[in-house]
């Protein structure tokens, strides 16, 4: 959305402690909260349809009441506020960047809901003057114990990684506190939000609430050194953010990280290793960059390696994971039988539901290719188009079963609402598909190419050995008797 405030020269706190301008902060948006329940029961609907799980750690850390500043990374566009609104209780006024105000129906519905336009010099440099009514309405939304939302990036291309943020959360986090018309103290929450794959549906979103950041000293410094003050606290924001989700610093490191996750974190998860999984793959990126720097050779022979096995697997058409149930399970048999049983019960549910929904959710698609030029808008478009398509879809379902069996009104609403389940259910049953370990050609394998199949498996235990062997000395590199950080 590009909810970060232009750069500019800030101002000492005291400046600018006067009321807002009379009209300024209304003008710029009043989320009535009518209209933000209606936006945001539509779209949390939608938003928990397209992600198969939206886990929210740390919110207990989010407060009740009181004025509340929040600070997020921005990987996905227009679905990171979803995905926040969704998850978290309080109405929120978000900040965007003015251009998503066009055309002016977009716009009226987005003040509706209480989101203010940032007007950036790169859009139209004589327009930034505006921003003083934005200021102007952050704060008394922050006087009223209000939330307010900046994705300081501004906007970001990429979702491993937080580019440098903009100075205008840190102002206007100082500048309320030193407001002498301010109420409560208010809390800088930074967030971080991690997607597993931000282009794929039934894929997942990790929501990690950092501590809150203290402002005292902040505030005090900026008192004789304005600018100082901010570009510290802008500094302080960005290395919170950062510690909630997973940064990979080189483009060209991500395939590797990738590849890792897959073959090892289960691995770690199977010794008892208690970490959350977005810590497990924080510390897997972080041992890949320090190889990258410390012993860059070691890396690449890594990847030849794992290249190598990459495409054994291809040949036998199967999915590290498959190989991974046969060392860690003695019951393998039984569980893949489990699983055929539930995928056949499960089947002529799903293929009703893809049959009734393919259309509109091919529409969607095709609408989410054609019109995102990056990944980080392709969430966004998908989830948007559904939240039109599948309504008119279903509506027009039932306009059509209505003139052709003449059911009265509450059989079509009860038949078009298991239509609509169907659908979800075949979402979800195919996504699911796609996760089983190869439990139909397993079994093949092990009777036909046992040999084959041992030979790779020797393979993957060898790889283990390489990854134990790099882990134990990225610890023993970074233990604080070493001189580097401890892990944590």
């Amino acid at each position: 959305m590009g909810g970060a405030l232009p750069t500019r020269p800030p101002r000492v706190p005291a400046a600018d402690s006067g009321a807002p301008r009379p009209g300024g902060p209304r003008h710029a948006g009043g989320a009535g909260p009518a209209a933000y329940r209606i936006g945001r029961g539509v779209f949390a609907a939608a938003v928990r349809v397209y992600f198969r799980c939206i886990e929210v750690r740390g919110l207990e850390r989010v407060p009740g009441h009181g004025p509340l500043l929040i600070v997020a990374n921005h990987p996905s566009a227009m679905t990171d506020a979803l995905v926040l609104a969704t998850a978290l209780a309080r109405p929120i006024h978000f900040l965007a960047m003015s251009p998503l105000f066009q055309p002016r129906i977009r716009g009226v519905l987005m003040r509706a809901v209480g989101t203010l336009p940032v007007y950036r010099r790169e859009d139209d440099p004589t327009l930034t003057a505006r921003n003083e009514t934005t200021f102007a309405a952050c704060h008394e939304f922050l006087d009223r114990g209000e939330v307010v939302l900046l994705f300081p990036e501004g906007r970001s291309d990429t979702d491993r990684r937080v580019v440098q943020i903009k100075t205008g959360a840190a102002r206007l986090a100082i500048a309320q506190e030193g407001r002498l018309s301010a109420g409560s103290p208010l809390t800088l929450l930074p967030v971080g939000l991690y997607f597993e794959d931000r282009t794929r549906f039934q894929s997942e979103v990790i929501l990690s609430v950092g501590d809150p950041i203290p402002l005292g000293a902040f505030v005090a410094r900026a008192t004789t050194e304005p600018r100082e003050a901010v570009v510290a606290l802008t500094a302080e924001i960005q290395k919170a953010i950062e510690s909630l989700i997973q940064v990979i610093e080189e483009p060209e490191a991500q395939d590797l990280v990738e590849e890792l996750e897959r073959l090892y974190m289960q691995v770690l998860r199977v010794r008892g290793d208690p970490r959350h999984e977005l810590e497990l793959r924080q510390r897997v990126s972080e041992c890949v960059e320090y190889f990258r720097r410390a012993d860059p050779e070691r890396v690449v022979a890594v990847s030849r390696q794992l290249a190598c096995y990459r495409r054994k697997l291809q040949a036998l058409h199967l999915e590290d994971a498959a190989l991974r149930e046969l060392e860690t399970s003695e019951h393998w048999r039984r569980s893949h039988l489990t699983r055929f049983v539930l995928a056949c019960v499960g089947s002529p549910f799903a293929l009703a539901g893809a049959v009734l929904h393919w259309l509109p959710f091919e529409t969607c698609g095709w609408i989410a290719r054609r019109l995102a030029p990056h990944p980080m808008l392709m969430s966004s478009i998908h989830i948007l188009a559904g939240v039109v398509i599948f309504p008119v879809w279903l509506f027009a379902l039932g306009g059509v079963l209505g003139k052709l069996t003449h059911w009265p009104v509450a059989g079509l609403v009860l038949v078009v609402s298991l239509a609509a389940g169907l659908g979800v259910f075949a979402g979800a049953y195919f996504e699911w598909w796609e996760r089983q370990p190869g439990f139909l050609r397993l079994p093949l394998l092990a009777l036909r190419k046992r040999r084959m199949l041992a030979r790779v498996r020797l393979e993957r235990n060898e790889l283990i050995r390489v990854f134990d062997h790099a882990r134990e000395d990225f610890l023993a590199a970074t233990r604080p008797d070493s001189g580097g950080e401890a892990p944590a």
